[in-house]
């Protein structure tokens, strides 16, 4: 979050263990460009692939130009069937000692969305501003 705040950037997030659907349900009202992702999830001692959920909601998402894949549950697992996407590994290789600086934005940018349950219909996006108002 910290990382997508330096540059300006809207952060939000929602569980790798939530169903495709629910997942386009939040994140494809924000048409984020960047999607970060892990393969896979843990759940009393089992091993969850999330890889063919990660790749339905990528092709829900028209504005996605980036997907990032954590290596979580296994190492360096194929993620060809996930559209644009690499491994955190290699993401991360890209570029080295880039100096951080945060942007100068307006009070009112957006700084996260969280979103409400979906318990009464699609969920609803909750943004919080770079400053309280």
């Amino acid at each position: 979050m910290l990382a997508a705040t330096s540059i300006g950037a809207t952060w939000s997030s929602c569980a790798t263990d939530i169903g495709p659907q629910a997942a386009l349900d939040r994140l494809g009202q924000m048409e984020p460009k960047v999607l970060f992702t892990a393969d896979g999830y843990f759940y009393k001692g089992k091993s969850f692939d999330t890889r063919e959920n990660a790749a339905q909601v990528v092709k829900g998402i028209p504005s996605l130009q980036k997907v990032v894949v954590a290596s979580y549950t296994s190492e360096k697992p194929d993620i060809g069937m996930i559209p644009k996407a690499e491994h955190w590994s290699d993401f991360l290789d890209a570029e080295e000692g880039l100096p951080v600086e945060f942007e100068q934005l307006p009070f009112d940018h957006p700084l996260y969305i969280m979103f409400s349950s979906g318990t009464t219909g699609k969920p609803k996006c909750m943004v919080q501003a770079q400053a309280a108002f």
